[in-house]
């Protein structure tokens, strides 16, 4: 049995790296690089061996998730989109050292959405991602990361082919996003006005993603478990609902921008790259 399909076996939206892609391939060599980078800067810094390993783990996974968060946003794109979100989510979690959270929550929320293995999440992946869309939350501060779980799982329940049972954990992310506010149990955090040049990029972005989520009409790329050619309808789900948890993140102020920089970065990776394929006229390769 494949690894692939003994994962399907634990998870609908788990996505194992199969190096039989050259992309993959490419991204598991980057893996190590990013983590050495990292630790190196890290201990460079004045870091402890402790502290620069921590980094250097981290480091693993600022490579890994823009990546995997672009080809949730733009299936069809699995190079020039994939890796130059790559590139500005590292960038941006090595300058600005954003938090990896809300990209865990952003890619999670997207799979629910827009089934990229052909499967719909289990109860155990729903459950799942309940729990990281309320620790993500209490950790921005803010109840708005468990909102946008809530309109993940509400897109889930409706998009075709629907599943109602969503609404349960629609629910749930709701309820929890009142209760940490009512309960006063998420950090207290007073938002800052952003900067212009943050203000600005963040407008450019966001401008960029609604053309993205217009422009997505068609799609090639099919599920990895099931073969089928994926929802047009929860592509543009999953894009939105990426966009919202950005701004999500972003409603504590300048801090919330930077702690949500590397989905940024991975919007304006996609959306980039689109934009030049559009004046090219090239088409994105699929997976």
């Amino acid at each position: 049995m494949k690894s692939s399909e003994r994962m399907y076996e634990m998870s609908a939206i788990g996505r194992p790296l199969d190096p039989g892609y050259g992309t993959n391939r490419a991204v598991l060599l980057l893996l190590p690089i990013g983590a050495i980078a990292a630790g190196a800067l890290a201990l460079a810094g004045g870091a402890g061996l402790a502290t620069a390993g921590v980094r250097a783990f981290s480091g693993a996974f600022a490579v890994l998730l823009p990546w995997a968060l672009a080809r949730e946003l733009a299936p069809d794109d699995e190079i020039a989109g994939a890796f130059l979100a790559l590139a500005l989510g590292y960038a941006a979690w090595l300058w600005l050292e954003a938090a990896l959270l809300p990209v865990v929550a952003a890619l999670l929320f997207a799979r629910v959405v827009n089934r990229s293995t052909g499967l719909p999440a289990t109860g155990l992946d729903s459950l799942a991602v309940t729990a990281v869309a309320l620790f993500a939350a209490w950790r921005a501060g803010s109840p708005w990361p468990a909102v946008a779980g809530a309109l993940a799982f509400g897109l889930d329940a409706v998009l075709a082919p629907v599943r109602p049972r969503q609404w349960l954990f629609a629910g749930l992310c709701a309820g929890g996003a009142v209760g940490l506010t009512t309960a006063g149990l998420a950090p207290q955090v007073m938002p800052v006005q952003p900067g212009l040049v943050t203000r600005t990029a963040a407008t450019i972005v966001t401008v960029g993603a609604i053309a993205l989520i217009a422009a997505t009409r068609s799609v090639r790329s099919t599920g990895d478990a099931t073969g089928e050619q994926l929802s047009v309808a929860r592509v543009r789900g999953a894009q939105l609902v990426v966009l919202l948890t950005a701004f999500a993140v972003a409603a504590s102020g300048s801090a919330g921008i930077e702690l949500g920089a590397v989905i940024w970065a991975a919007l304006a990776g996609v959306t980039i790259a689109a934009f030049f394929r559009g004046l090219t006229g090239s088409a994105g390769g699929s997976a």
